[in-house]
């Protein structure tokens, strides 16, 4: 969706980091490849934010991915990139992070949703929806109190197989790339690498705050 913006790359590009660094890169250049995009020109990896500065582009969205789960690194580096916002127009930067950010208490609600914060999750519930709405209800009526998230992984994985087995047959598994569904709570989309590869689910959710609540990204 973002091909042609202003992507970088933004680490403390320790050892630890340096395998999310190369992997997110390559996984973005082949992208702008399929795009007919330069990569030389697109994707740019920075040290920490002061390095960003000069490589704000006006005229495009700055799309700045954090492959860090380092707690204080990256509250340090939204404080920095906050400040930064506040010199351009709104929505010119966007910051794409890590499922893990969702655990870190002390990242400010504030820099999340006005730095137009992403990140992926393999899990998420949204109560504003229906149909999860309904199955709590009839959870809270069944059990006097609210499902956690282990009711819904065990009801998506539970109904999830269930159907495959009842459409495949107990030969099931070849045809899991063919049943796509999207539970209360998580994704399955199946796929196989490599003919003596096993299945992987790259289902999930590419999530953001607005007006201080989660909310999916179709």
């Amino acid at each position: 969706k973002y091909a042609g913006q202003n992507i970088m790359i933004l680490g403390n590009l320790g050892a630890k980091e340096l395998n999310y660094v190369s992997t997110v890169k390559k996984t973005t250049n082949e992208v702008l490849k399929r795009k007919n995009i330069s990569p030389s020109d697109t994707v740019k990896v920075v040290k920490g934010s002061a390095a960003i500065t000069p490589l704000i582009n006006p005229d495009k969205i700055n799309l700045i991915i954090i492959p860090s789960k380092n707690e204080s690194f990256v509250s340090n580096e939204l404080s920095a990139l906050y400040q930064l916002r506040e010199k351009h127009k709104k929505d010119s930067i966007m910051v794409f992070g890590l499922e893990e950010w969702k655990m870190i208490e002390s990242l400010d609600v504030n820099y999340l949703e006005n730095l137009n914060v992403h990140f992926f999750s393999t899990v998420f519930a949204d109560y504003e929806n229906q149909v999860t709405k309904n199955f709590v209800s009839k959870y809270r009526k069944a059990y006097s109190t609210a499902p956690t998230h282990y009711v819904f992984d065990g009801f998506d994985i539970t109904y999830y197989y269930l159907n495959a087995l009842k459409k495949y047959g107990a030969n099931f598994q070849s045809r899991l790339p063919d049943l796509k569904w999207s539970g209360i709570h998580k994704k399955f989309d199946f796929f196989q690498s490599a003919i003596e590869s096993g299945y992987e689910n790259r289902g999930g959710y590419i999530l953001r705050l607005e007006n201080y609540k989660l909310i999916e990204i179709k």
